[in-house]
């Protein structure tokens, strides 16, 4: 995950901290005695702050905005379908280097220029009575997914075990195993498979929920088809942030949003949402700063895939330069800090270090690594870069913690 240090860098210097991501609403056809007689169409760019985590938990909030501005313009009915254009990305959501066995996992959340909910349904798993089936139920529950629930409650708490499983085709999504009576509510995040059919479902939903009734179906456009185009007229836009969604891929790790930042700056630096151009537009910068190692590979933009490759040093060499940018205080306080939330929240108890380091996680088999920046006791502050990997050293993933936490303590103390 410290590859999100080169990404979002990158999409920084590249695009400028008031880039914005711009999700359209359009129409084709008029719009008589509250009816569109025709079709609704949203056009994406691949905004990934489409989440509950920014409206209250509600994934919908976005969504029941745009069914108020909807009703604003006297639309109260759309005859037609649902068109969602999904093409400023390509539809290859997952990257071939990912792990096949964990496509299921949240971390692996499939890329589009139309997400929602992170790419991911919340499975909630609560006991019912001893003996009897467990209760089961998904947010947001307008995911086009079947739920198939086998799990049984059970007064064994030795036998409390949940088995949550996702269908191949990403259609169901299956519940198994026995539930403890006196458990509290397991929740469990899923990948979907269809990220932009997700979002269509979604949105369908919240505007019906509003009072906005959509007649005909969701689809995704067809071959040649373009939402915007000639006959389609704009009605409503709606933009989120770059730093917004940075935030949200360096604090707290999260994937999704940095492969979406990494498309979207593949897409304006290269013309092509896609990983290959996203990997080129990240090549670019580090070429830019001096970064120009053979040795370096850039496979992805949040490090899932094990083919990146990145030294200390080059990471080193980024948080300085990053430093030295104009984007320096919004790059480093997109980082993790002790005391706050992310994902140093449970590290680093020492209440003297919050506010004085700030860091990137990063985990992946049998690698660990922290990198960032420290505030030594001489009130300077110091770039650092510690990666280690512990597979067949006789290490684990908490030894290697202890390394890179005994390193930081030391940067943060000064000379």
């Amino acid at each position: 995950s410290n590859m999100k240090i080169a990404t979002t860098a990158a999409a920084l210097s590249r695009l400028g901290p008031d880039f914005k991501f711009s999700t359209r609403i359009c129409a084709k056809g008029r719009i008589e005695d509250g009816v569109l007689k025709g079709d609704l169409g949203v056009v994406g760019s691949g905004d990934p702050n489409f989440s509950g985590r920014f409206y209250a938990d509600d994934p919908y909030g976005a969504f029941r905005g745009w069914a108020r501005q909807m009703k604003k313009l006297s639309i109260s009915v759309v005859e037609g379908d649902l068109v969602l254009d999904d093409g400023a990305f390509d539809r290859e959501g997952v990257h071939p280097a990912w792990p096949g066995s964990q496509l299921q996992e949240w971390y692996c959340a499939p890329v589009s220029a139309l997400s929602f909910n992170d790419g991911c349904v919340e499975i909630h798993v609560s006991p019912g009575r001893s003996g009897e089936a467990a209760r089961v139920r998904f947010i947001p529950a307008s995911a086009p997914i079947r739920l198939l629930n086998a799990a049984v409650t059970t007064s064994d708490r030795a036998a409390h075990r949940v088995i949550v499983t996702r269908s191949p085709d990403g259609q169901t999504i299956s519940v198994g195993g026995k539930v403890w009576d006196r458990a509290e509510t397991l929740k469990e995040f899923v990948a979907v498979k269809d990220p932009a059919m997700f979002f269509g479902s979604g949105l369908r939903a919240a505007f019906e929920a509003e009072g906005i009734a959509v007649r005909g179906k969701v689809r995704l456009v067809a071959a040649g088809e373009r939402v915007g185009g000639e006959g389609w007229t704009a009605l409503l836009e709606h933009a989120s942030g770059l730093v917004q969604a940075i935030e949200v891929a360096n604090r707290r790790s999260q994937n999704l949003y940095a492969e979406q930042i990494f498309k979207a700056l593949g897409k304006d630096a290269k013309g092509e949402g896609t990983f290959a151009k996203g990997s080129e537009a990240v090549r670019d910068y580090l070429a830019s700063i001096g970064i120009r190692d053979p040795l370096v590979v850039v496979d992805d933009g949040s490090g899932l895939s094990r083919n990146n490759r990145v030294a200390p040093a080059h990471l080193t060499r980024i948080l300085a330069e990053m430093w030295r940018s104009p984007q320096r205080d919004i790059f480093r306080n997109s980082l993790a800090t002790p005391g706050g939330e992310g994902t140093l929240s449970k590290r680093f108890p020492d209440a003297r270090l919050e506010g004085r380091l700030f860091a990137k996680t990063g985990t992946i088999a049998g690698v660990s690594a922290l990198s960032g920046y420290a505030k030594g006791e001489d009130d300077r502050w110091r770039a650092f870069s510690v990666l280690v990997q512990f597979e067949g050293k006789g290490f684990s993933l908490a030894d290697a913690r202890r390394i890179e936490d005994r390193i930081a303590i030391e940067v943060a103390k000064g000379p």
